[in-house]
């Protein structure tokens, strides 16, 4: 591994560190509330929303293209021991004391124990025992037909709900081709009106359409803020 890549490796981990280490104090504190304080429902659904985000941000950094790759990386102890390391036990919080053989092959696995692989399998097989996979292929696409049909009648009647919402406002809304035929009808009312003014027709006429104007403007709109 070159100098660079190594940097860059060492800042990921640097940054994902500090990521678990929120995610395992948020996880603390909900222990501690479901074990040893009463039961307060929304502060514990706050923590777990918090710890939901924490872990969310740590994916996402792991999922991120400036996240380095490090699933072909090898973790290789350094030292094996059965004397008490010091700085194992604080980095740990006291969780290690010792890294010795026994130890090794549990904290640097990256399959399942075979145990845990077998008991996987046959609740697996268990769970799809005597149903052929065509069958269990069916149910699954008719699962996600259901799903999408409540889908499409939320949304329909979301759309409905607004235009109920918008038709039940009473809002109105300015027209400029209703306003100059408004403007247009009363020009005629005008001019008979001001034949001794002629002088003050194009006047008259100018101030009637910037009244219209301004009252077709200051009409409530639905979207205006109070």
């Amino acid at each position: 591994m070159q100098a660079q890549d190594a940097r860059g490796v060492d800042a990921a981990l640097g940054s994902l560190q500090g990521r678990v280490t929120d995610m395992r104090n948020s996880l603390g504190g909900l222990l501690v509330k479901l074990e040893h304080e009463q039961h307060n429902w929304p502060s514990i659904h706050d923590n777990f929303t918090a710890l939901s985000g924490h872990a969310s941000n740590l994916l996402k950094q792991l999922r991120s293209d400036k996240t380095p790759p490090m699933q072909n990386l090898v973790i290789l102890p350094l030292e094996i021991r059965n004397e008490v390391d010091r700085y194992l036990e604080q980095k740990t919080d006291g969780r290690v004391r010792v890294f010795h053989h026994e130890l090794v092959p549990d904290y640097l696995r990256t399959k399942l124990d075979l145990s845990l692989e077998q008991h996987s399998q046959s609740m697996v097989e268990k769970a799809t025992s005597g149903q052929a996979a065509e069958d269990i292929q069916k149910k699954v696409d008719e699962h996600n037909a259901a799903c999408s049909e409540v889908l499409n009648l939320v949304t329909a009647h979301r759309v409905e709900w607004r235009e109920a919402t918008v038709a039940s406002s009473g809002a109105t809304w300015q027209d400029e081709a209703e306003t100059q035929k408004l403007v247009q009808s009363m020009e005629p009312v005008i001019v008979a009106n001001s034949k001794d003014r002629p002088g003050k027709v194009m006047r008259s006429q100018s101030a009637a359409k910037s009244e219209l104007k301004a009252a077709a403007s200051s009409a409530a709109h639905p979207y205006s803020r109070k």
